[in-house]
């Protein structure tokens, strides 16, 4: 998406993309399975966060579709308030003495919770964090569809021992 100037629709029911969604371009986030689109409105709406902070949210609630551990004891709606008041886990992680004297309900024992995990909230973060700076030069951005070759799939097929049905489908065709 980088340098792409128009609205951008991602397909996908991985809420991880969701940072990907670029302010002031009407991206969208388009759940196809239920048919729902989130802008980065809805998102806010859904999560309690903004799309930039999903890596810090993801942090810490962690992610079980994609084995992202996160920090025990800290669900949604206490991800969501912490990372209202401090913007990122950084920020956070960095501020423990803050968070422990902070006027919110079990601050201390939240302070505690970080404290044990902050490792594992900081390798969540990168798990979380979709890498965006690879620089692909334009020829590897050009993707084409070639012929297929019905014999190169059935062999393979045949060598991995998948796909019974897609086989009998094209060696009909190919008769």
């Amino acid at each position: 998406m980088h340098g792409h100037e128009g609205p951008v629709t991602i397909a996908s029911s991985d809420k991880d993309l969701a940072q990907l969604l670029r302010e002031d371009h009407d991206d969208t986030l388009w759940d196809f399975g239920r048919d729902v689109r989130y802008d980065r409105q809805a998102i806010q709406a859904k999560f309690g966060v903004r799309c930039e902070q999903i890596p810090d949210y993801l942090a810490l609630v962690g992610d079980t579709v994609d084995n992202i551990p996160g920090v025990a004891g800290i669900g949604a709606k206490r991800a969501a308030t912490l990372l209202a008041h401090w913007a990122t886990l950084d920020a956070l992680l960095n501020d423990l003495d803050g968070l422990a004297g902070a006027d919110l309900r079990g601050a201390k024992g939240l302070a505690d919770k970080l404290a044990a995990g902050q490792a594992q909230a900081r390798l969540s973060k990168r798990l979380a964090t979709i890498v965006t700076d690879i620089d692909l030069s334009s020829a590897a951005r050009v993707v084409e569809r070639g012929p297929v070759d019905d014999q190169a799939l059935v062999d393979l097929c045949e060598r991995v021992g998948a796909g019974r049905g897609l086989r009998k489908k094209l060696s009909v065709a190919t008769v």
